[in-house]
C-alpha cells in the first residue's frame, strides 16, 4: 500500500462498504436518487478535512480537481451541505469502527481531557444563533478567558485515536460531569483500566463515581495534597501531553475550531467529520506500517498540485516538496504512470497551494511620459524623457559618467550632476529645459 490520500481513501471505502455501512441493505426513500452513499460521502467528507477545505462551498469548487478521479459523480454545494448534516450517525459509527480497528484498542490505559469549542464572539450571534440549546457562556480556565460555544470531552488511547466524545453545554453540565456521563453512556476500553487526566478531576465524590464503573483516575497532585504528604507520588506528564496534542490537531490542522456551524446539527456533524479523519489518518498509518510519522508527512497527492513548471521551481514551493513514490516502477502503486518519483510532486496534499509572493515595486519607478504634442519642443523632447526613463531604471552602481562601475568612475549623486552629465553626453540636449 502507498503512502497517498488516494490509498487512503480507497482503503476507507472498501471497509465501510463492506463492514460499516453496506449500500445493499439500506431502504429506499422517496424522491429522487442520492447521488453519494454514506460509504462514498464519508469518504468525501475525510478527504475535505485532510485537505483543508473549511468551507462547503470552497471544497465543492476543489474537489472535482483532486478526488474527481475517485468520486466522478459529486453533488452540489447546498445538497452536499444537507447529506453532511444529516450523516452525523454515519460519521460517528465509522469513527467508532476505525478506532476500535486499531491495535492499541486492546490496551486499557485511556486518556480524558475537555477543549472549549468557541461558536460565536458578539452579543448579535448569541441572540440569534440557532446553537442555543447546547452553547452558552463558560469559562476556558488554560487561557484565562471566557467564551461562548460549547464543551467537547474527548477519551482516547495513548496515540490519539478517539474513542468517545460528547458535545455539552458549558453551564448544564460542567467538566466532571460531562466526563462520567460519558462514560456511563459509551464504551472507552473493552475493559476496566487507568483514565489519565488533569486537576480537575481531584475529588473523591467524582473517583468513586469514575470507579464504580470500573475504571481509575490516575491525575497529578495537588498542591494542599504536596504539602499534607496524600495524593499520587509519580505521575506520568509526557503521557498527559499527548490528549493535549491531539487537541491541537483538531482543532487547527484538522480545522475545528473553524467549524463555522449555525446550528446544533452542524456543530455535531462537523466535530464527527473532524474527529473521524482523525482515526482513518491513524488507521491508515497502521496499515502502511508507520504509526508514528504525522498525517501531513504520509498523506501526498498522486498527482502534481502544480500545472506550471514555473511555479514548481519557484523557490517559495521547494519547502513544501517531497518524493512521490518511493515504490519502483512497475509496480501496482509506482512508476512514472503515477509520478517519477524525483520531487515533482508537492507534499501539499492537506494544505492549500502556496502563491508566490505579489511582484515587489521597482525603487526607482520611471517617470509619467507626456505626450510630445504639448511639449514646446516637439519630437526632440522624447529623446529627454527616454533617457529620463533609462537612466530611473539602472542599478545604482551603474549610474556613473561613463556607465563604469563606483571603483573607476565617480558616482552622480545629485539632481544637478545628473543633468550636467546627460547634456554632455548628448551634445543635441543641452538647450532643451530639464
Amino acid at each position: 500500500m502507498n503512502t497517498n490520500l488516494d490509498a487512503l481513501l480507497i482503503a476507507l471505502y472498501v471497509h465501510l462498504d463492506d463492514h460499516v455501512l453496506p449500500s445493499s441493505r439500506k431502504p429506499g426513500k422517496r424522491g429522487p436518487k442520492r447521488l453519494l452513499t454514506d460509504a462514498e460521502l464519508v469518504c468525501v467528507a475525510i478527504a475535505q478535512v485532510l485537505l483543508r477545505c473549511d468551507s462547503e462551498r470552497h471544497w465543492m469548487r476543489t474537489a472535482p480537481a483532486r478526488i474527481g478521479h475517485l468520486f466522478p459523480r459529486l453533488p452540489g454545494q447546498s445538497e452536499y451541505n444537507r447529506h453532511l448534516r444529516d450523516a452525523a450517525p454515519a460519521l460517528l459509527a465509522a469513527s467508532m469502527w476505525l478506532a476500535r480497528s486499531v491495535p492499541t484498542w486492546q490496551e486499557n490505559l485511556r486518556l480524558m481531557d475537555g477543549t472549549p469549542l468557541r461558536c460565536g464572539a458578539s452579543r448579535v450571534t448569541v441572540n440569534r444563533s440557532g446553537l442555543g440549546e447546547i452553547a452558552g457562556y463558560g469559562v476556558d480556565k488554560s487561557h484565562h478567558a471566557f467564551y461562548w460555544g460549547a464543551k467537547l470531552m474527548l477519551v482516547t488511547t495513548a496515540e490519539g485515536a478517539v474513542c468517545a466524545f460528547s458535545l455539552a453545554h458549558p453551564k448544564e453540565l460542567d467538566e466532571r460531569k460531562q466526563a462520567l456521563h460519558l462514560l456511563h453512556v459509551h464504551q472507552a476500553a473493552p475493559g476496566p483500566g487507568p483514565i489519565v487526566c488533569d486537576k480537575g478531576f481531584a475529588g473523591a465524590g467524582i473517583e468513586s463515581a469514575v470507579a464504580a464503573t470500573g475504571h481509575t483516575i490516575v491525575r497529578p497532585a495537588l498542591e494542599s495534597e504536596k504539602q499534607r504528604g496524600h495524593g499520587p507520588r509519580h505521575f506520568p506528564g509526557w503521557l498527559r501531553q499527548r490528549i493535549e496534542a491531539v487537541i491541537w490537531t483538531l482543532k487547527n490542522q484538522l480545522g475545528l475550531e473553524r467549524h463555522a456551524a449555525r446550528t446544533a446539527e452542524g456543530l455535531w456533524a462537523r466535530t464527527c467529520q473532524r474527529i473521524c479523519a482523525l482515526n482513518a489518518a491513524i488507521w491508515h498509518n497502521w496499515l502502511i506500517d508507520a504509526p508514528r510519522q504525522a498525517v501531513a508527512d504520509r498523506l501526498r497527492p498522486l498527482t502534481r498540485t502544480h500545472n506550471n513548471p514555473h511555479q514548481r521551481s519557484s523557490p517559495w514551493l521547494r519547502t513544501a516538496r517531497a518524493p512521490l513514490s518511493r515504490n519502483p516502477p512497475g509496480t501496482p502503486w509506482g512508476g512514472h504512470d503515477r509520478g517519477c518519483g524525483n520531487g515533482c510532486a508537492s507534499r501539499s496534499a492537506i494544505r492549500p497551494p502556496v502563491s508566490p509572493p505579489p511582484p515587489q515595486r521597482r525603487r526607482f519607478a520611471p517617470r509619467a511620459r507626456p505626450s510630445a504634442r504639448h511639449h514646446p519642443n516637439g519630437d526632440a523632447s522624447r529623446h529627454v524623457f527616454a533617457c529620463r526613463r533609462a537612466h530611473a531604471v539602472l542599478p545604482r552602481w551603474s549610474r556613473t559618467i561613463g556607465g563604469g562601475p563606483p571603483a573607476q568612475k565617480c558616482a552622480v549623486r545629485s539632481a544637478a550632476s545628473r543633468r550636467t552629465a546627460l547634456r554632455a553626453s548628448q551634445p543635441h540636449c543641452r538647450n532643451l529645459l530639464w
